[in-house]
């Protein structure tokens, strides 16, 4: 067989491998897990958009112990992908890049007087089991009741982080909020445009 025949024949059998389902992707990376019982329920849902669901790019928590709910907000890790032919891998995909800080969102009406109290931010934060004093803790812009903490810690360089933050009355103290990082794999079939993320 001349090799422009093999070459041919190559391509028709991996079109035809495509068009069977055969190509799929290995998607991996990190995500968190409340850590322990402490009250601390997770509570983001599917995001519908033109009719379209998708998974919601946060991971949300939701806490009750003082008179009014308070619920944590954390973007989703970015995932790294490589295509597969048969489970076989042949191709990188997308590469994991996240940014240079992890940023969380606060929001409860108890923080309707602000995220500070005096000199001290109403929310602390450790990471990796040390404490992150140089934390950017600020209002949210367009929104009440809200605060928003910039982690100058990549995601990749997280292990653990707890979040403590002060109740509505200066009185009661919501339970911290600790998460420890786990990495999860799924397989996803390939699309144009990048495959479904993994659901966890």
């Amino acid at each position: 067989m001349k090799t422009g025949e093999t070459i041919r024949l190559g391509l028709l059998l991996m079109l035809i491998a495509v068009s069977l389902g055969g190509c799929l992707d290995y998607r991996a990376g990190r995500h968190w897990v409340a850590n322990g019982d402490r009250e601390w329920v997770r509570v983001d849902k599917p995001v519908t958009l033109h009719g379209s669901t998708f998974e919601s790019p946060y991971m949300v928590w939701a806490q009750q112990t003082c008179s009014s709910t308070v619920t944590v907000e954390i973007q989703k890790s970015a995932e790294g992908s490589t295509h597969s032919l048969f489970l076989v891998p042949i191709l990188p995909g997308d590469s994991v890049g996240n940014p240079a800080k992890t940023s969380i969102v606060v929001r409860g009406p108890g923080l309707s007087a602000g995220c500070w109290n005096g000199k001290e931010p109403r929310i602390s934060i450790e990471a990796n089991g040390m404490a992150v004093p140089d934390a950017q803790v600020s209002s949210c812009k367009k929104s009440e009741a809200c605060c928003y903490v910039d982690v100058p810690r990549s995601r990749e360089t997280l292990e653990s982080l707890m979040i403590a933050i002060d109740g509505p009355d200066g009185q009661c103290a919501y339970p911290p909020l600790v998460l420890r990082s786990t990495r999860h794999m799924c397989l996803r079939g390939t699309r144009f445009g990048g495959s479904e993320r993994c659901s966890y």
